[in-house]
């Protein structure tokens, strides 16, 4: 499968890809800009500003119910065998015309990691930043020119200018497994938005980005739990678009390339938005336990150990 890309109507093919897959590090444009940074994990709150007026900022996002929250760190979590501290940083960019109306306001965040050691999979994040910020410098380029192209055709006060946002969930972090979802959400006028996910899971011991192989020993049986569970829980009430199922097996014909991460309890599927089902039935997504029967998860890569990552 390659990598998913956003329908957004009034962009092109190549905006529509980099705006979705990007971190979206943003080239600078004509206009006035406002910045905004702020790093988000699992250490006590600290901030710091700089002299351009962007603002850094680090704070417990998915944190381990700490009550000393201002208490220092332990050589054990900061060590190759004690558990992950993932980080998120986030970074909002804005363009504005000359009469101070917003063109375009992009936001995206970065995956990371706050211990020290596991060079590995540190570098295996930072080159997942990087790939992003390649690709979305050209994207924030277009997007500013179609916010413009927008503006020029509306009725005075009736452009409200063009947004993409996009946010970071950590679904399981461990000594095993540090897996992500990166899910982008853009608004270039219409009815509404669109939008779409990725996701990624890592070795946390090789900094090796794990495909759906190395952790299942028979696709065929996953594939079937998917189409089982989906004809179940929407196909009996025709929710699921025509053709769904073959879909599914296209998905399952690529490896499901970035759209399976793993959480502490198994194995997270998901499809976007008019994939499979329309959009008013959003992101359709499949969990499927480590416990299933016949699918034959790696024990590799099965949960052990403490979480740092759970839902707020």
């Amino acid at each position: 499968m390659t990598d998913k890309r956003l329908r957004v109507g009034a962009l092109a093919p190549a905006l529509i890809m980099a705006v979705l897959s990007a971190g979206l590090l943003l080239a600078g444009c004509a206009g006035s800009s406002d910045r905004t940074e702020t790093a988000t994990g699992t250490a006590a709150e600290t901030q710091s500003s700089e002299a351009d007026g962007a603002g850094e900022t680090e704070e417990p996002a998915r944190e381990e119910a700490a009550a000393d929250a201002g208490a220092g760190t332990s050589e054990a979590e900061n060590s190759e065998d004690g558990p992950l501290h993932p980080v998120i940083k986030s970074r909002t960019e804005s363009e504005y015309d000359e009469d101070g109306s917003l063109l375009c306001s992009v936001s995206w965040q970065e995956p990371g990691i706050r211990d020290e050691g596991h060079e590995e999979l540190r570098a295996a994040l930072e080159a997942y930043a990087a790939s992003r910020a390649e690709s979305a410098a050209a994207a924030h380029d277009e997007l500013l020119l179609a916010a413009e192209e927008g503006k020029a055709v509306m009725e005075e006060g009736a452009f409200y200018g063009y947004t993409s946002d996009s946010s970071i969930e950590f679904l399981r972090a461990d000594d095993k497994v540090l897996s992500f979802s990166d899910t982008t959400y853009s608004f270039t006028g219409g009815a509404h938005g669109n939008g779409g996910s990725e996701q990624r899971v890592y070795d946390v011991r090789t900094g090796e980005e794990l495909g759906l192989s190395d952790v299942v020993a028979d696709k065929a049986a996953l594939e079937a739990f998917v189409v089982d569970y989906l004809e179940e829980n929407y196909g009996s009430e025709d929710m699921l678009l025509e053709g769904w199922e073959d879909a599914v097996a296209a998905a399952f014909s690529e490896g499901l390339k970035h759209s399976f991460g793993l959480t502490p309890e198994g194995i997270r599927i998901s499809f976007d938005p008019y994939e499979i089902g329309p959009w008013a039935l959003g992101t359709v997504t499949v969990d499927v336990p480590y416990t299933a029967e016949g699918i034959g998860f790696n024990a590799d890569f099965m949960p052990a150990g403490e979480q740092t990552v759970w839902s707020i």
